[in-house]
């Protein structure tokens, strides 16, 4: 992937796909993803669910954004982590994803 929206984009049309945040867990683990957290949380009085994950390139070695293989192996020592995170409402819609990056 090459930006934040095209991450995001594929993320809410597969986890519309899969319907569910159990089924979306296994997808983050199928693409190598470790550690993956589901929580539960109340937002503006609706409980919501959320799918999380974490990759840090310097322990995996591996980017899942950049604009390029030279911009990549960049930021594999650059960026500390990247986020990805989906979430459902209580009725089992999926209301929105998120990636995020942190660097150091």
């Amino acid at each position: 992937m090459t930006t934040y929206a095209a991450v995001e984009m594929c993320m809410f049309r597969v986890f519309s796909s899969y319907r569910t945040p159990e089924k979306a867990k296994h997808w983050f683990e199928a693409q190598g993803l470790k550690g993956v957290i589901t929580d539960t949380y109340t937002a503006n009085g609706e409980v919501m669910t959320r799918v999380h994950v974490y990759n840090r390139p310097r322990d995996t070695n591996r980017v899942y954004v950049a604009r390029s293989t030279l911009f990549a192996t960049l930021l594999k020592h650059l960026r500390h982590s990247e986020g990805f995170s989906a979430f459902w409402n209580k009725n089992g819609e999926l209301l929105g994803v998120r990636f995020e990056t942190s660097t150091m």
